[in-house]
């Protein structure tokens, strides 16, 4: 991966987690909240080619936001959602980019289709 610098986050994201309650039914009725302020991230979507490698459907579309490390960032969880520009992505994995380093990679998808 090459070296991040602060220029390369020039896209806002909000995540938001999850805080709804149970309704009588004992259905899950959701109610998305944003978990803290908006952050910097760079924005890298999934070539087809690499999601056909993988063996994913080709209209999901699946992107990496690339953030700081902070105490927000670290209390994100795989349950959690990435908004950016109005669209909402479901978080599939996290990890430390590069390893041991001061950010922290998202990858998150959207189904145009669902």
């Amino acid at each position: 991966m090459d070296d991040l610098n602060a220029s390369q986050l020039n896209r806002r994201i909000q995540f938001r987690r999850d805080v709804g309650t149970e309704d009588d039914g004992l259905r899950r009725v959701p109610d998305w909240q944003d978990l803290g302020g908006p952050v910097y991230a760079r924005r890298r979507d999934i070539s087809d080619q690499e999601k056909i490698l993988a063996g994913m459907k080709t209209n999901i579309l699946i992107v990496r936001f690339i953030v700081r490390s902070s105490t927000l960032t670290r209390d994100v969880l795989h349950w959690d959602r990435v908004v950016h520009e109005g669209d909402i992505f479901d978080i599939t994995g996290i990890k430390e980019v590069p390893p041991g380093r001061a950010f922290i990679e998202f990858t998150a998808k959207m189904d145009p289709f669902s």
